[in-house]
């Protein structure tokens, strides 16, 4: 399904552009990446890991308390942490 892409010589235009910019319409299009690793027969597993609402708790307070572990702190986890 996928190739190795080799770029004829640039154009005028295309030595304007950055390097990458030539490369973009060869990569592959929504759901094309995850056909073809099912294709290839990979089984993906998701494993969806809980804890409970008193260890959240305790990790994010050590989160905000812990010069350490504040740079984990985002404000999506506080706001996730409210719902």
């Amino acid at each position: 399904m996928y190739r190795v892409v080799a770029l004829p010589e640039p154009t005028d235009r295309e030595r304007s552009q950055i390097y990458f910019q030539r490369y973009i319409r060869h990569l592959p299009s929504a759901g094309e990446i995850e056909k073809a690793i099912v294709e290839s027969g990979i089984i993906l597993l998701k494993y969806w890991l809980d804890i409970s609402p008193e260890e959240q708790a305790r990790r994010l307070k050590a989160r905000i308390n812990e010069g350490r572990k504040i740079w984990k702190l985002s404000s999506m986890d506080l706001q996730s942490y409210r719902r």
